[in-house]
């Protein structure tokens, strides 16, 4: 008989010791063990993710970024797979492991007087619970988690779980404020940058934008489609860093 956690750390030792439990007619794929602050820890079935009902049928491996959801009273939670492990492998051939997927809570989709999830806000003031069963994201809630309102956004790619599913930014929210672009070297940033601009240009070609490029990396993807005005790199007195507050 499993033993219940008196902490945090051991919920993880909690998940190892619950045998996984036979499959559901609901479309869930697992159960929330874990609960702490933005993140979550799910215990799979049998190791295997179904995504039933709102897709198809087959059962497939689960991979880190994949979009889960789960329901709530008033709302359905979304969150995303953020790890994978096994915490106790099995040894021999045929013996069952348990599957753990860690997620991190990214937004919540509010119910409408109907139960049909309708709005989509970030962050979670409705958290999971421990016991609540977990399902991989139906295609409605992954459009109105990523597509938004047509009209104030573009495009700029589509959703890796769904690539039917466009990807888009909402203008207007997206330059309203500050933002970064981050990431190690090599993992797109630039391309990234130039994407969103070169959208936001096809779609508003009467828009200005002041891009500050000394290495002139830009001129070249912004070019097409619309117009460019390329100055020369401006020449920084003696002892002035640009790097430097």
């Amino acid at each position: 008989m499993a033993t219940v956690p008196t902490s945090a750390g051991s919920s993880m030792e909690y998940a190892v010791r619950e045998a996984a439990s036979g499959s559901t007619h609901d479309g869930s794929i697992g159960r929330v063990v874990s609960v702490t602050g933005a993140k979550a820890v799910v215990q799979l079935d049998h190791g295997k993710v179904r995504e039933g009902r709102f897709g198809s049928e087959h059962l497939h491996r689960p991979e880190i970024g994949t979009l889960f959801a789960v329901e709530t009273t008033h709302t359905v939670v979304l969150a995303i797979v953020s790890a994978l492990s096994v915490p106790v492998p099995a040894q021999r051939d045929g013996d069952s492991e348990v599957w753990i997927a860690e997620l991190g809570l990214v937004g919540e989709l509010w119910k409408g007087r109907d139960g049909r999830a309708a709005t989509f806000n970030r962050g979670v003031t409705i958290y999971p619970t421990l016991g609540d069963r977990v399902r991989v994201a139906a295609t409605q809630e992954l459009q109105q988690a990523f597509c938004g309102d047509e009209n104030a956004s573009v495009r700029v790619g589509s959703i890796r779980q769904d690539p039917l599913i466009p990807a888009t930014i909402r203008v207007d929210d997206l330059l309203g404020k500050h933002f970064a672009i981050l990431g190690t070297t090599g993992t797109g940033k630039s391309c990234t940058t130039a994407l969103i601009l070169r959208s936001i240009l096809e779609h508003n070609p009467a828009a200005h934008i002041v891009l500050l490029d000394p290495h002139n990396e830009y001129a070249p993807l912004l070019a097409i489609g619309a117009r460019c005005s390329v100055s020369a790199i401006c020449s920084f007195p003696i002892g002035f860093s640009p790097l430097r507050s």
